[in-house]
């Protein structure tokens, strides 16, 4: 749908037009993020992340203050995303891998 302005200059010769495009509003569907403490068996998740869930729980509770982003917007990983994203970087020391491992 298509909108259209005039705009008259003050020399009354020269005309300007605008035109404005209004596009509909294409809404995003985001996947829910899975709870990494629930998906993996303790075994699971230590051989995962390299720490226990209780371990990774009391540094999540130490740093989640200083590394959660002030929003949700864009829908923003929260702390605990950020620290186990990071703990299975650490364990695997490849990116590559754990970005193949998003589902």
């Amino acid at each position: 749908m298509e909108q259209i302005y005039e705009i008259l200059s003050d020399d009354e010769d020269m005309i300007g037009l605008i035109i404005i495009i209004d596009h509909p509003r294409i809404l995003c569907q985001f996947r829910n993020r899975e709870n990494q403490f629930e998906n993996w068996s303790d075994v699971e998740f230590f051989q995962r992340f390299r720490l226990s869930k209780n371990t990774v729980n009391f540094v999540l509770q130490t740093i989640q203050y200083v590394i959660a982003s002030p929003t949700e917007m864009n829908h923003a990983a929260s702390a605990a995303e950020m620290l186990l994203v990071t703990l299975r970087f650490y364990a695997t020391g490849s990116f590559l891998q754990v970005c193949g491992e998003a589902k």
